[in-house]
């Protein structure tokens, strides 16, 4: 698998330098406005392949919630949505042979980063800086969507 170009030199903890990225590898990024309160399973992102195109779907009524929850449960300030674009980036690395999140003799041995889904939030996490695995943030809005649940 070759190894792309992945430039950790630059601002991509901003929206703006990783959307700015994301364009210039050739993705579509789409973001799909709702004002109804999310369901559950709640939809955060998709990645389509042909055209490669990445969508966010964005909750206008919770979306202060959303990123006061980004920072507390995956320690990263900027806008939730990031954290999904960085998600759904390492799908199309992947896929496409671009990059490959690599693993250590920890996860060979033990296990771990088996599915894409876990390596694509080891990626988020190490391109955005996270302080937590991003995917503690998707577990949380999950659990609080649950009857009973509150996003506060």
């Amino acid at each position: 698998m070759r190894s792309a170009y992945l430039p950790f030199d630059r601002d991509l903890v901003n929206p703006e330098g990783l959307l700015q990225w994301i364009k210039e590898l050739g993705i579509e990024v789409e973001f799909s406005d709702s004002d109804q309160y999310p369901r559950r399973p709640v939809m955060f992102s998709a990645y389509q392949m042909e055209p490669p195109r990445i969508r966010i779907y964005r909750y206008s009524t919770v979306e202060e919630q959303f990123n006061l929850i980004s920072q507390q449960q995956a320690g990263y300030y900027g806008p939730w949505y990031c954290l999904h674009l960085a998600f759904r980036l390492y799908f199309h690395l992947e896929i496409n042979g671009m990059y490959e999140t690599p693993r250590s003799w920890r996860h060979k041995l033990f296990g771990g980063m088996e599915s894409l889904e876990e390596r694509a939030y080891a990626f988020a996490h190490e391109l955005l800086g996270c302080r937590y695995n991003p995917a503690r943030f998707d577990y949380y809005i999950d659990k609080a969507l649950e009857p009973g649940g509150t996003l506060s």
